[in-house]
């Protein structure tokens, strides 16, 4: 069996619903350059996901297309993508105001936000296994669904926002 999906010489250009729902041995994605929508839970409960390149011209990433993946260690991403950055390993919108995806497995133990983000997508942090607090700027105003699930060791939330409107 293959552990690693990686594209050959073909133009990959979307990848569908559930397409890889529950691929347990995949370990490593690396997504062609060609690749431009990445649909709801294509890759649902591939646990084992370590690490994931996305190429240059992924324009669409569902907030589902990655749920229950918690083994997931880092994220690559092409330099030239003009709809997508990374910072400090995590995946965000270029413009940094929206949080797509959260590495996982990454062994910090807390985590701030930026101040530019404005949105944590859906399942954004998912499964993080080490995570036990984390700081969330008043500039956040939309959480998606399910943003937190899986974050078994999360303990502390500081939301900025919530803090200075109590003791208002």
């Amino acid at each position: 069996f293959y552990s690693t999906l990686s594209h050959g010489k073909f133009d990959l250009i979307s990848i569908d619903e559930c397409a890889f729902l529950e691929c347990r041995n995949l370990k490593n994605l690396n997504l062609p350059d060609s690749l431009r929508i990445i649909n709801y839970a294509s890759f649902r409960e591939c646990y084992h996901i370590e690490s994931i390149y996305f190429g240059t011209n992924i324009t669409i990433i569902d907030q589902d297309a990655f749920c229950y993946i918690n083994n997931l260690k880092t994220i690559n991403l092409n330099e030239n993508n003009s709809n997508y950055s990374l910072i400090k390993g995590n995946l965000y919108s270029k413009d940094g105001k929206t949080l797509i995806k959260y590495a996982s497995a990454k062994k910090d133990k807390s985590f701030v936000l930026p101040d530019t983000v404005e949105e944590i997508n859906g399942n954004a942090f998912d499964g993080a296994k080490y995570l036990t607090k984390i700081t969330i700027p008043a500039s956040v105003k939309i959480m998606g669904p399910e943003a937190f699930r899986h974050c078994k060791k999360l303990k502390k939330v500081n939301y900025y926002y919530l803090f200075l409107h109590l003791f208002l």
